[in-house]
């Protein structure tokens, strides 16, 4: 489990292996300018960040449904689900609403054999009403949530092996793929364009990266360059700053030549961020208040960039519902917005407040507090017995039960695993770790990392688990800590090239180049004509400063 640092410490500044520097920043690899997009709001949200496999929306339909054989993640209040059609094997996909019930049926149909890809994959989300799909003649179009086509394009389907949870719309903005890489087991997009409702092009697919809106904005590089454009297509805030951060609240965190300032949505400058600060990456604003870094302290400040609780803190979380949880030596308690601590330090971890609860840990010990400190149920419900802080460990924690819901007619309600059986559970933790991931949103991808380490916690020695922990901490740039689950993989798998390709890229990131050679390398010489263990081998040649060599 992590230390309050590991928790905390690190959550304001998971963006430190990227630090920027002046003299080198735009060097930084351009999925950064992604994953920072994502890391500035994963706190920004008030959602409910707890990943418990057993409560989530689509593993209580899962539970409620004996056909379902995979499931993805709600999305404009739709969900895939993969129906079986017994006595034929495999499944078809639909979507199902909140209540189960099948609003569209696809024809993408998984054959159910051993090591078939084809359909495996949910199908893309529904977002602002439409969901990417084939037309039937290979190209892509998207359709409504009664399968008719809306949007007509020129440019391929999506194949059934890439990743399409980036085929969301925004507004008037429809993705697009001008060219699909392929590899041994997925195609890549590598050139991103959007199209509007008519079909017309309005950014053509030149982009190495999709857009990622977040309060309606999408940080845009041009030349070089960095500005903000609406999902409209507009560039809204002209393409002027060295560095650019997504917004939080209306504000977000730039680099203008030798300043770190805070802007507004119209580009306008705010502030100039406190000396002291380590990070213009740490911005991120959370009931009106950001972290600040000094010297490996951790504090916050306001809008104006007055710092109003003073970094003394090992480590600090996101405001939520008017507390926030900080790092004291290796215990973790809550402050509130005066910097008052007002639930003594005691945790081994501690996260967000949700509806008046907060998951906390003691030890390994998953528990839920309200916001006196005292130990309630998940739902908020006083405990039979009062706990207190020395009976708190002893009390175990509540056995995993059933989803309640009515499973439909002609279906049986799922039966949950043994309460100590840690491998089924953590194949749950892992699944629902896959469903949040896909959403794409920042809050879920945080919300999987979670379900991810629960995964870890219950399963060490599976490698599956440990290497898509540190690719996702890795994506949401933490390369650091992402590292020594990516060593842990390709340990309990060595000839496994995507987990050496993984841990070599997080090794590029910080640094390490001479390792990260070392480890694609073994990863080419299984898969010698992947395209992203070639780009990874391409990027720490780079990083290393002459290709072939490592500093």
């Amino acid at each position: 489990m992590r230390s309050p640092k590991d928790a905390f410490g690190n959550l304001p500044n998971r963006l430190r292996a990227f630090k920027e520097r002046r003299g080198d920043m735009r060097q930084l690899p351009r999925a950064f300018v992604i994953f920072a997009v994502f890391s500035m709001a994963c706190q920004a949200s008030a959602q409910s960040q707890r990943a418990d496999a057993r409560t989530s929306p689509e593993m209580k339909l899962k539970a409620s449904r004996s056909d379902i054989i995979s499931i993805g993640g709600f999305s404009d209040g739709l969900v895939s689900a993969c129906l079986s059609e017994y006595p034929r094997r495999g499944c078809r996909w639909h979507y199902l609403d909140a209540e189960g019930r099948s609003v569209l049926r696809t024809n993408l149909v998984w054959p159910g054999t051993a090591g078939s890809r084809e359909n495996f994959d949910p199908p893309p989300p529904f977002s602002e009403g439409l969901a990417a799909t084939n037309d039937g003649a290979g190209k892509l179009a998207y359709m409504d949530k009664k399968g008719q086509l809306v949007i007509r394009t020129d440019f391929p389907a999506i194949p059934f092996s890439s990743v399409n949870f980036y085929f969301k719309v925004e507004g008037d903005l429809a993705p697009v793929c001008g060219e699909f890489l392929r590899g041994d087991n997925r195609e890549m997009c590598s050139k991103w364009g959007y199209v509007n409702h008519a079909g017309k092009v309005v950014i053509p697919p030149e982009l190495a990266f999709p857009l990622q809106f977040i309060e309606g904005l999408a940080v845009i590089e041009r030349n070089g360059k960095f500005g903000y454009i609406n999902n409209w297509g507009h560039l809204v805030i002209p393409a002027k700053f060295d560095w650019a951060i997504a917004f939080t609240e209306g504000v977000a965190g730039a680099v203008l030549g030798q300043k770190r300032i805070l802007i507004d949505k119209a580009g306008e400058v705010l502030c100039e961020l406190p000396p002291a600060n380590e990070s213009v990456l740490d911005v991120r604003f959370s009931e009106g208040l950001a972290p600040v870094s000094v010297e490996g302290k951790h504090g916050f400040m306001d809008k104006k960039c007055q710092v109003v609780i003073a970094a003394k803190f090992d480590g600090v979380g996101p405001f939520s519902e008017g507390l926030a949880a900080v790092g004291d030596g290796e215990k973790s308690g809550y402050i509130d917005k005066t910097g008052r601590m007002v639930i003594a330090p005691q945790f081994s971890d501690a996260y967000e407040f949700n509806k008046g609860v907060a998951m906390v840990y003691l030890g390994e010990e998953k528990r839920y507090i309200d916001k006196t400190g005292r130990f309630v149920t998940e739902t908020g419900e006083p405990l039979a017995q009062p706990a207190t802080k020395a009976a708190a460990v002893a009390a175990p924690p509540s056995a995993p039960t059933a989803a309640t819901a009515a499973p439909p007619p002609g279906t049986t309600a799922f039966v949950p695993p043994p309460a100590n059986d840690s491998v089924a559970w953590a194949a749950i933790h892992f699944q629902q770790g896959q469903n949040l991931w896909s959403r794409n949103t920042a809050s879920s991808y945080i919300a999987a990392i979670q379900s991810y380490r629960e995964a870890v916690r219950l399963a060490p020695e599976n490698g599956q688990y440990q290497n898509r922990l540190g690719f996702a901490l890795h994506a949401l740039a933490s390369s650091a800590e992402g590292i020594p689950h990516l060593q842990k993989a390709v340990q309990l798998d060595p000839k496994n090239w995507e987990y050496l390709a993984h841990l070599a890229d997080a090794l590029t990131d910080v640094g390490r180049t001479k390792e990260a050679l070392q480890a694609i390398d073994k990863a080419l010489a299984m898969a010698p004509n992947n395209p992203y263990a070639l780009g990874v081998r391409k990027k720490a040649q780079a990083k290393a400063g002459k290709p072939g060599k490592a500093r």
